[in-house]
């Protein structure tokens, strides 16, 4: 491996960090809004973004919106919210770390 591949697999690796770290920060911050609006839009918006999501292929709708309707309805559920509530907060716990680390590169 010469120079020039080790300099863009770092500067990938890199990217690719700081696109995870930011996937995290803006579902935490998506699920912790869903999650103060009442219950009775919380299943509208669920079902939305299911119906969406079904419809993929479209090009402004996404396949993303499938399971992101699916656990904003898991929030109305409370066995499933308590899930969910754990899963952010083990989110918001690893992006605290990943802010911290220092990349040497």
């Amino acid at each position: 491996m010469n120079l020039s591949e080790l300099l863009i697999s770092r500067n990938r690796r890199k990217t690719w960090q700081r696109a995870k770290i930011k996937i995290k920060e803006l579902t935490v911050r998506y699920l912790k809004k869903a999650a103060r609006l009442p219950w009775i839009v919380r299943i509208l918006v669920g079902l939305l973004l299911c119906a969406g999501g079904v419809f993929g292929f479209l090009p402004i709708l996404g396949f993303w919106m499938l399971p992101l309707g699916v656990l904003v309805f898991g929030l109305c559920i409370p066995f499933t919210d308590r899930l969910i509530g754990n899963w952010v907060g083990r989110l918001e716990a690893e992006i605290r770390v990943d802010h911290n680390i220092r990349t040497p590169y």
